[in-house]
């Protein structure tokens, strides 16, 4: 995403935004399922959008791995300044 916020248009029909506010605000994770275009990903741009926050987005395969996602999040923290290495203690 750039860093231009764009405006998403989705239409609330079931107060999905409300829950996924009051999710937020308990510090609960949701899980957003249900079929290939019913409007997940756009539903999740425009509560990032809300909060004003930067959203990243990964795509999952059967073959998808936790190494995957480590390096997903290194390479997107290195690219921001905000990776912090420390030697862990023994």
């Amino acid at each position: 995403m750039t860093s231009k916020m764009m405006e998403i248009n989705y239409l609330d029909w079931n107060n999905s935004i409300d829950i996924l506010t009051k999710a937020h605000q308990a510090g609960l994770f949701a899980l957003i399922i249900g079929p290939k275009g019913t409007g997940k990903t756009t539903l999740v741009r425009k509560f990032a959008s809300e909060l004003k926050k930067e959203l990243y987005s990964v795509n999952f395969s059967l073959r998808t791995r936790e190494s995957h996602l480590i390096i997903l999040l290194v390479q997107r923290l290195w690219k921001k300044g905000k990776l912090v290495l420390w030697k862990g203690y023994s």
